[in-house]
């Protein structure tokens, strides 16, 4: 959201110059109440020897002539105004979208909006834990400036708690618009741990509370998403079927938010009568076929060969070479064949139990040993202690 057109940063700033509630009110119900729209009231531009043309406006917009030291107020208010206005637009033009930050929203608007969340949801909880982070607020504020909406990785939905951990900035070399290199500081993005499905909800929630701020899509039709996406993933699978998993939930997630980008492009603001072009096609989106099966159960796979065979107390995983039988031996059994990106061992060369990733073992607890190896997921330096039809490896 730019400083320009901003009635919170406008007026807290007129304030501090000295200005009344009674001359700001007059000024709001002309509906001149934002940097850009007293920078462009009239055709005098800062510089110029006469500003009677300006002043004549505003006398007659409030009904009464202006005292002096409201018009040296005034004055000087104006000539920020000029100054943010045409900032803005030359940040907005020179802007590089592969390499700049998403633009500040101003601390008066980022407050006022929030105070009006709390009060419009009540019940919702706040805390720094809670709440999005600003560098997360100020993308989604971006895109809207923008015309385009992005899907953003889970993992970059971060709250106001590890954004602050995360405070520093590094020195970075960029390319402004015209091709000159420039350095620049850039601040380190806050990542969330995301290591189960109570974290992901919660930054989830946060992605629906800083989508809120911007009014594009309010905070209960977002979370109306997030819930459906919960509630498959809770459903009882048929038989021979797995449970809808969290990756499923996220490729669903970013299918739909790449085709309400395809949808919203150029079409991002909320209309002047309340209208919110984003909000009726994501809740259409919702309910599309292509979305909805990326959160059906998926069956499960074939069972693996079991060797019944009871383990001796001189087995070993690395036999050495001996006089033993040969590779074209009969008998020999054959190998199993592990899904792509898996592994049969662990990082420090422990086997891991077949049956356990599908589900199929019960003679130990996750994360320890039965006699067949460790009951861990066999995803390539994964490892967590649940099955691989059930886990996340994120």
């Amino acid at each position: 959201m730019p400083g320009a057109n901003s009635n919170a940063v406008f007026r807290r700033r007129a304030s501090e110059l000295g200005l009344g509630d009674e001359l700001l009110d007059s000024l709001d119900g002309a509906q001149i109440n934002t940097f850009a729209r007293l920078a462009y009231l009239t055709t005098y531009e800062p510089g110029q020897p006469d500003d009677s043309v300006l002043f004549d406006r505003l006398e007659i917009v409030v009904g009464r002539a202006l005292l002096d030291f409201e018009r040296a107020n005034i004055r000087q208010l104006f000539y920020e105004s000029s100054a943010i206005s045409v900032a803005e637009l030359k940040q907005r033009v020179e802007r590089v979208e592969s390499s700049s930050e998403p633009a500040t929203l101003p601390l008066a608007e980022r407050i006022h909006r929030s105070e009006l969340q709390r009060g419009r949801l009540a019940g919702v909880h706040f805390s720094v834990h809670s709440e999005p982070s600003n560098k997360l607020v100020d993308q989604y504020f971006q895109m809207v400036t923008d015309q385009q909406l992005l899907w953003l990785p889970w993992q970059k939905l971060a709250s106001r708690n590890e954004e602050l951990q995360m405070s520093k900035r590094d020195m970075h070399l960029v390319f402004d618009s015209q091709g000159n290199l420039k350095m620049t500081k850039k601040e380190n993005e806050a990542m969330s741990e995301l290591k189960g499905e109570i974290q992901v909800r919660q930054a989830l929630k946060r992605r629906a509370l800083a989508v809120d701020l911007t009014g594009i899509i309010t905070f209960q039709e977002h979370e109306r998403w997030h819930e459906r996406m919960f509630e498959a993933m809770a459903k009882d699978p048929p038989a021979g079927y797995r449970r809808t998993t969290l990756e499923q939930c996220k490729e669903a997630d970013k299918l739909l938010w790449t085709k309400l980008s395809e949808l919203t492009r150029g079409d991002v603001k909320v209309e002047v009568g309340g209208n919110r072009p984003v909000e009726n096609h994501f809740n259409q989106l919702c309910l599309t076929p292509d979305v909805l099966m990326l959160l059906q159960p998926l069956p499960l796979p074939p069972p693996a060969p079991v060797d019944n065979r009871r383990p001796g107390p001189y087995d070993r995983d690395d036999k050495g070479k001996g006089k033993g039988k040969t590779k074209n031996d009969k008998g020999k059994k054959g190998g199993f064949s592990l899904p792509e990106g898996c592994v049969a061992k662990t990082g420090d060369n422990k086997p891991i139990c077949f049956n356990f990733n599908w589900n199929r073992c019960k003679r130990s607890t996750p994360g320890k040993r039965c006699d067949r190896g460790m009951h861990v997921c066999f995803k390539d330096k994964c490892f967590k202690h649940k099955p691989f039809v059930e886990c996340t490896h994120d």
